[in-house]
């Protein structure tokens, strides 16, 4: 079977990194690709997934007739739409291209905006669709049995990620907490609620940083 895959235009596709759409797209396709599929991709540039094809997009609706003529060309089975709004399927559905669509949250412009009821409310709108959860390796997380007694954030410092509710959670609780990830720059500002706080900053995938930075 040969799959394409649309992933996101924004962040480079790769196995490691703080991409998280990215980092599921490069395992779905080596998955695929080890039970026998023909994958390749398509996203932003400096994608790089090791044996993957990648066709580097930058622009999701001026570049649709690219993708659209790739799989005409190219002659692939199906589409997994990765992409944050999912302009193929919009534009396109019309044509006959056999899409799945993954739907993300706040990125992508369905209505409602959550994953979840996003996923029954396009079962309202397609009922001969089918919703499929993407779940987690757990193999890629130790578990450790000795837990210690603080709580702990982890993702980006912006506010739709919710670390500001983890810090209200923590005063409330009286207990402690370690934030990690990244201030990204759309939200510089957010560096201020970290005044006080244990944050370590992103975490490096092959990269520990046992020692925690507390900010004045």
């Amino acid at each position: 079977m040969k799959v394409l895959i649309i992933s996101t235009h924004v962040m480079p596709t790769e196995t490691t990194g703080g991409n998280g759409l990215g980092r599921l797209v490069s395992n779905i396709a080596l998955y695929l690709q080890s039970m026998g599929c023909d994958v390749s991709i398509f996203a932003s540039r400096s994608s790089v997934v090791e044996g993957i094809k990648i066709f580097e997009y930058s622009n999701p609706i001026l570049e649709l007739s690219d993708i659209i003529s790739t799989i005409s060309s190219e002659k692939h089975d199906i589409v997994l739409d990765f992409s944050h709004n999912k302009y193929l399927s919009k534009f396109h559905s019309h044509r006959d291209i056999k899409i799945i669509n993954y739907i993300a949250d706040e990125e992508c412009d369905y209505t409602p905006k959550n994953s979840l009821v996003g996923n029954e409310f396009q079962l309202i709108q397609h009922p001969s669709a089918a919703v499929y959860p993407i779940g987690i390796d757990l193999n890629e997380f130790p578990l450790y049995s000795k837990k210690q007694d603080y709580l702990c954030f982890a993702g980006k410092i912006e506010k739709r990620k919710g670390y500001d509710i983890a810090i209200s959670i923590a005063k409330e609780s009286n207990k402690r907490l370690i934030l990690a990830g990244a201030i990204m720059p759309w939200e510089p500002e957010n560096i201020k609620d970290l005044s006080g706080q244990e944050w370590i900053d992103e975490i490096k995938d092959k990269k520990f940083r046992p020692t925690l930075e507390k900010l004045d």
